[in-house]
């Protein structure tokens, strides 16, 4: 039962679904009422383009950006493992490839095959890291960990607190459209005690 169930497809979706919620736990917790020592930039620390790119502008390594050593050696030795198994933007790629792709493996593989158009990344790459030893350190508008942190943090998590607040109201006032006052002296605790508070006051 457990060796049908741990195939390597599986056991990559719980990598996935591991280092995604990681990720927005990370990010969750960069909050100041959050905050509490926690390596709230470990994915920005783990990304290799942004190591070389700082240190092409600083000429210093940073701390912290060492760990993208780790990437750099285990992309050399097993391929390109960080973007699909650890990447949240590989990730949810892969998610929203898997809900909406309706082709046929085949079909997939062929969409997917190199193209002359696929070497204009590398032109882009080299700009960007000419535009860094220059000084220049634009590598974040297209880095995929740092542009994945700007797409939650100034996006995602603004709608979902908007949404929160919004169905919270909307219940709220339901709830005073419907229910009136009834919910507080049937229902509540707080009511309950607060009444039986006033009956033994009372004279």
């Amino acid at each position: 039962m457990i060796g049908k169930f741990l195939t390597l497809r599986n056991i990559r979706r719980i990598y996935a679904i591991f280092f995604l919620v990681l990720f927005i736990l990370l990010l969750w917790l960069t909050s100041f009422k959050h905050m509490k020592g926690y390596e709230t930039p470990l994915f920005l620390e783990l990304d290799p383009l942004a190591a070389i790119a700082s240190f092409l502008t600083s000429w210093t390594v940073y701390k912290g950006l060492a760990l993208s050593l780790i990437v750099i050696i285990g992309t050399l030795l097993v391929g390109r493992f960080f973007c699909s198994w650890v990447c949240p933007m590989g990730i949810v790629n892969q998610i929203i490839g898997s809900v909406f792709n309706r082709l046929r493996a085949v079909d997939t593989v062929a969409l997917n095959s190199y193209r002359a158009l696929y070497r204009l990344k590398y032109y882009i790459l080299a700009l960007f890291l000419i535009l860094a030893a220059l000084g220049s350190l634009q590598i974040g508008l297209l880095d995929p960990i740092p542009f994945i942190t700007r797409s939650f943090t100034i996006s995602i998590f603004p709608a979902v607190n908007y949404g929160a607040g919004s169905i919270s109201s909307s219940l709220s006032s339901t709830e005073e459209l419907f229910w009136d006052s009834s919910f507080s002296p049937l229902f509540s605790p707080i009511g309950f005690c607060q009444g039986s508070g006033a009956a033994c006051s009372a004279p």
